[in-house]
């Protein structure tokens, strides 16, 4: 059986604003099973309450426990997702690729996105509230930007690559992060790219798509 664990960034849920499930959708009709899994919480409120990344982490490598046996088991990570699927670094895993990974280790970029969105408080000694276009809040705590802080995003990639079979999407018109870092980061990697946002959104999804159809089977 073929599977796709899918591990999605920052500030979002289990869907990705939908980039997963249009994936997952796609992808069932060629023969993959699905596994989508939240790494972050919600409140009573209905912000979305970030978990660190050790806490990422864990709630990845339980799920690959549960979904590995007897099956062929490849990852789909987005942006933050690439950190975290590099960090776990799962074993007996066929292919991972990664959308858009960051190469930035400092919260700075992400802080950066949202200090001009109005309502946006940031607390870097306790938690900070990121407004969302909703109204609603991201709950992001001051132990978060520690283990962000602490990742050297560069090597973790390189390291990764030399063990495990990797693919690397690039979007070439990202609004949210640096694209600068990613060769250095993935060297002897040749970087797909799509004419597209960070969310891979509009015509870019279609192609988003087509090309990981394409990497699953190469």
């Amino acid at each position: 059986m073929k599977k796709i664990l899918f591990i999605h960034g920052f500030g979002v849920m289990k869907d990705a604003r939908g980039m997963f499930t249009d994936l997952a959708d796609s992808l069932h009709d060629d023969g993959y099973e699905s596994i989508l899994i939240d790494l972050n919480d919600t409140d009573e409120a209905g912000n979305l309450v970030v978990s660190d990344f050790s806490e990422q982490v864990r709630r990845v490598r339980e799920v690959w426990d549960k979904e590995r046996r007897n099956c062929d088991l490849r990852i789909v990570a987005h942006s933050q997702g690439c950190i975290i699927a590099a960090l776990a670094d799962l074993p007996d895993i066929s292919k991972t690729i990664l959308l858009t990974p960051p190469t930035e280790s400092s919260g700075e970029e992400i802080l950066d996105y949202f200090r001009s969105k109005p309502a946006t408080e940031i607390n870097l000694a306790g938690f900070s509230k990121l407004a969302r276009s909703d109204g609603s809040f991201t709950i992001v705590p001051a132990s978060y930007w520690i283990e962000k802080d602490s990742v050297d995003t560069t090597g973790l990639y390189q390291k990764f690559t030399e063990q495990n079979s990797v693919e690397v999407v690039r979007a070439t018109n990202d609004e949210v992060i640096s694209n600068v870092g990613m060769p250095a980061a993935f060297p002897g990697i040749a970087i797909r790219d799509i004419a597209t946002t960070h969310n891979f959104e509009n015509q870019g999804r279609a192609e988003l798509v087509s090309l990981v159809k394409e990497l699953l089977e190469e």
